[in-house]
């Protein structure tokens, strides 16, 4: 479902010859044999794969606080340049680091995050929803036939 990234990086480290990371454990024939959460599920492929796009988009969308981001950069690379790799800042990316560091606070990059985010801006809905748990089937039976009964539109959930 996710963590691609990680496992490509893992990958590239156990190919160089480096030791796998303290979470990672290696089998008897040298395998790496890295820790996967199971158990995920959803209504439906279209609903795992609307988690896929709201999670990958979540960074593009909020933003950074450049300083606390370089001095997290900064905190992981003197702690363990893989981890700073594993975080997709390699060689490549090390302009953007320095960049983004501040060498005087004065010529800090600022904050893009400026005002107002799109939900802030969106319009109420005109039509509102309302979830009930029932205990059984026949009591959810009832109720959608009361609140029909009533006027209500209704759908039932599984």
């Amino acid at each position: 479902m996710a963590g691609h990234g990680r496992l490509l990086v893992l990958e590239e480290m156990h190919a160089a010859g480096k030791p796998p990371p303290e979470s990672v454990k290696a089998a008897d024939d040298g395998t790496w044999m890295p820790p996967i959460l199971r158990g995920w599920s959803s209504r439906s492929d279209a609903d795992a794969e609307a988690y896929l796009v709201a999670a990958n988009r979540l960074t593009e969308r909020g933003g950074w606080d450049h300083g606390m981001l370089a001095e997290m950069l900064t905190d992981i690379g003197a702690a363990d340049a893989e981890l700073l790799a594993a975080a997709a800042y390699t060689g490549d990316d090390r302009a953007d680091l320095d960049e983004l560091v501040p060498r005087d606070p004065d010529q800090a990059p600022p904050n893009p995050v400026t005002g107002a985010g799109p939900a802030e801006q969106v319009e109420p809905p005109t039509v509102w929803g309302v979830v009930v748990a029932c205990d059984s089937g026949a009591e959810q039976v009832e109720l959608l036939e009361q609140l029909t009964e009533e006027g209500h539109s209704v759908r039932a959930l599984m």
